[in-house]
Order: structure tokens, then C-alpha cells, then sequence
């Protein structure tokens, strides 16, 4: 079955990047309530956001449950997967079933194994670089809509501008 994303599913998690935008948050709070709106906005089983440290490999930062915690590490560890995938293309990356992908072998094998079956993972742009990836995961197999992937790549870009200003506002806060 595929996802829906509805404009009023949308429109609240706007809502929420707004409030976060306004708010006196720090980023590692704002970071988990990105994951916890992205996790809520596309109805599935769990989210994660993932961020390149200095050495510009991927580190994970939040996670909806330790289940994608431990699946975020895997893609490290191995240095495959969609997130991986996503953030070195800089493009959107699914898998609508990781049981037939192979893609990625020994994470989908993970994957599987802890009853994850579909994956969509979107880059963080900043420039004309990715400085981290936003990534939503079914436990069921699923077609991903062009509505849902136009979705999350809207809600990710959202997502990083609030990422560098609010980071950028902590940066000018220490010059002071």
C-alpha cells in the first residue's frame, strides 16, 4: 500500500519547523524534533537524521527508536545503504522492498533481520553540498508516491536551512 502524506499532515509539520525556527531551542533538541515530526508526518514505523562531522563521514545524531539507531550504524560500519547512498549523490534514495534489493547487501541482510523492508532517504543540502541525510523507515514493503518523496525533499531542505541558521545563531551567541 502506498503512503499518503496529506496537505494537512504537511502543513502541521510546517507548522512545527516554524514554531522550532522561533523558538529558544538548541539544535540537538530542534534535531529531535525533526526526526519526531518527519516520523509522525509520513506515517511510518521510524526516522532518523544523520549529519557529516568534519572529516565529512556520516555520524548519526537522532533517531526514532534504537532499532534505526543500530540501522544507521550498519550503513556506517559497512559504508553502504541509502543513507550513504543519499548523502554521496546528493539525490533521493529509496527501496520500496530491501528483501529483493541488492543494492546494498549486507545492510538490507541487517535491515530485514530487525523487520525493516522500505527505506527513503533524503540529503540535507547546505550550498552545494549535503551535510547530512533525513531517512524514514516501513516495516512493511512499499511503493514510495512521487507525493511522498516531493514531500520529504521539501520537509529535508526545510529542515537544513533551520539546521544552519539555528547553528549559525549558536556560532555569532559564542563570538559575543
Amino acid at each position: 500500500m502506498a503512503e499518503q502524506v496529506s496537505p494537512h499532515d504537511v502543513r502541521h509539520a510546517l507548522e512545527d519547523l516554524g514554531r522550532l525556527r522561533f523558538g529558544e531551542m538548541n539544535v540537538e533538541d530542534a534535531i529531535r524534533e525533526i526526526v519526531h515530526t518527519t516520523h509522525s508526518m509520513f506515517a511510518v514505523d521510524g526516522a532518523g537524521l544523520m549529519l557529516c562531522d568534519a572529516d565529512q563521514h556520516l555520524r548519526n545524531v537522532a533517531a526514532s527508536d534504537h532499532r534505526f539507531e543500530h540501522l544507521e550504524e550498519l550503513q556506517i560500519r559497512h559504508g553502504e545503504g541509502p543513507c550513504i547512498e543519499a548523502f554521496d549523490t546528493k539525490k533521493l534514495v529509496g527501496a520500496e522492498d530491501l528483501a529483493s534489493d541488492g543494492r546494498w547487501p549486507d545492510f538490507s541482510q541487517a535491515a530485514v533481520a530487525r523487520s525493516v523492508r522500505a527505506v527513503l532517504a533524503s540529503p540535507l543540502p547546505y550550498n552545494q553540498d549535503a551535510v547530512g541525510v533525513v531517512a524514514v523507515l516501513s516495516e512493511q514493503s512499499r511503493p514510495w508516491t512521487p507525493e511522498g518523496e516531493l514531500a520529504l525533499l521539501a520537509f529535508t531542505d526545510l529542515a537544513a536551512l533551520l539546521i544552519a541558521s539555528m547553528m549559525m545563531g549558536e556560532r555569532q551567541s559564542l563570538l559575543r
